[in-house]
């Protein structure tokens, strides 16, 4: 009797890149990295979910995104082992190269697209994205902030917002998560860089009910309240231009629709830490969303018919940020160390840097102030476009024009100038508006005017910032 077989089922290997990609050897391996390592250190406290399953998901379907990934995954890993050979560090650098290349020719398909399809917008999002994370490995600031600015401009000719709640099924990346990350650059390079949009899309839409249930995660949290800290930083002149300068269309009914909306995030945020175990897993995300709640609500409180007496009424909010602030230092370099990075890491987590140069720009208090440059001098993570250092050298330039250069060489007359050297600095002294001008690599300057400048139309004074690095090779 002829001996029976059971049937053989040989189950297909996954692939792990796009329909018609042959993957080398050093593609897989270089990938692997990516899955297994890039991605858990780039989302930060949020933002995993989005980084360890939509982008990998995107990177196996859409070829730009798979190339795009390999590219920043080469350029992460050689940035995190500075010591590393420099044979090693130049075979890195040829492959990133390389698969740059290969993305951006899949992006200009993209780009001939009269109407690009959903897929193609949530494509070019993220590869924009990427390539912004790449030049900031490669120590290309102005780049970087090009193609941030690029992606910011699309997003607003494709009114991307408006995918929050339409509940599409054709989707592989989280529209909430894109449109946060979108957000997290808008807030960096808004101010600084010219011809970007206002993010005036926040309020567009129906308001949010009253809470009814807890965030389910402090991924859900960040979600809502990264875009609300963005617009309202960037929709009001909040920093030292008082009311008669920087006069706002209807600022007092926008206002207590922001504090609305903040008041509805606060109440499920708390009773989320309610539910939350007090250990390291939830004590990183908790802090940052800490942070987050303490600048919307500075901002949102301002009594702009005090001028700059105003701020002083937030001492205690400084204070604080740079309290929390200094526990997620710590946090952070234990993190690091645990991980053996002994590079600066790279990350397109929510910009502590961002908050606490709002201190030293807008705080009075003179230690408070000099204490948020020393934190982020000390802020061992690089999240999104600018270095801690280069934002702690922009944030002491503030102070010395502040405290010093302006109150001893510049008259500002007809204005009157009321400061009390090392005491106190009158609202017409103090830095109105700052715009950073990208020069060769490595060299910056700031133009600063003052709030007597802005209200005069005088030029103001322009000084240089070192970016601290150099287009890496």
């Amino acid at each position: 009797m002829p001996v029976q077989h059971k049937p053989l089922h040989i189950q297909p290997k996954l692939s792990i890149a796009p329909h018609g990609i042959r993957v080398s050897r050093q593609e897989s391996h270089i990938f692997d990295l990516f899955r297994l390592r890039t991605v858990h250190q780039v989302g930060g406290s949020f933002n995993h979910a989005f980084w360890a399953g939509d982008v990998l998901r995107a990177a196996r379907v859409y070829p730009a995104v798979w190339h795009a990934c390999l590219s920043f995954a080469a350029l992460d890993h050689r940035a995190k082992k500075p010591t590393a050979p420099e044979v090693d560090k130049k075979t890195l650098y040829a492959f990133s190269l390389l698969q740059h290349n290969a993305s951006i020719r899949h992006m200009v398909k993209i780009a001939q697209q009269t109407s690009p399809s959903y897929a193609d917008q949530e494509t070019f999002m993220l590869v924009s994205m990427l390539y912004t994370g790449l030049c900031c490995l490669q120590g290309d600031v102005a780049q970087a902030a090009e193609h941030a600015r690029s992606s910011i401009l699309l997003f607003y000719q494709w009114r991307f917002w408006e995918h929050r709640h339409q509940g599409r099924r054709d989707h592989i990346l989280s529209p909430g998560a894109l449109i946060s990350l979108i957000s997290l650059y808008e807030s960096q390079i808004f101010g600084r860089i010219r011809d970007v949009p206002k993010p005036n899309w926040y309020l567009q839409g129906n308001p949010p009910a009253e809470p009814a249930e807890p965030y389910q995660s402090m991924s859900e949290a960040f979600v809502d309240i990264q875009p609300m800290l963005t617009a309202i930083f960037q929709a009001f002149p909040m920093v030292t231009l008082p009311g008669d300068i920087a006069k706002i269309e209807d600022y007092d009914g926008t206002i207590r629709e922001y504090k609305s909306r903040l008041a509805v995030w606060s109440s499920k945020f708390k009773a989320l830490l309610d539910t939350q175990p007090d250990n390291a897993s939830t004590k990183h995300g908790a802090i940052q969303l800490q942070l987050m709640e303490v600048a919307v609500y500075v901002c949102l409180h301002l009594d702009r018919s005090l001028g700059e007496v105003s701020f002083d009424h937030f001492t205690g909010s400084y204070a604080r940020i740079n309290h929390l602030s200094r526990q997620l230092v710590d946090l952070e370099k234990e993190s690091e160390a645990k991980q053996g990075i002994d590079g600066q890491g790279f990350s397109y987590s929510m910009s502590v840097a961002e908050l606490l140069f709002g201190v030293g720009r807008t705080c009075r208090d003179r230690l408070i102030r000099r204490e948020a440059v020393a934190l982020l001098r000390q802020w061992p993570r690089r999240d999104g476009v600018w270095r801690p250092i280069v934002v702690a050298a922009m944030c002491a330039a503030v102070i010395d024009l502040e405290e010093g250069t302006w109150y001893e060489a510049r008259s500002i007359a007809p204005d009157v100038c009321t400061c009390v050297h090392e005491k106190f600095i009158c609202n017409n002294h103090r830095v109105g508006r700052l715009e950073l001008k990208m020069s060769p690599p490595g060299q910056a300057s700031v133009h600063f005017r003052s709030v007597s400048d802005v209200r005069h139309q005088r030029e103001g004074l322009t000084k240089a910032v070192p970016m601290g690095e150099a287009r890496a090779r």
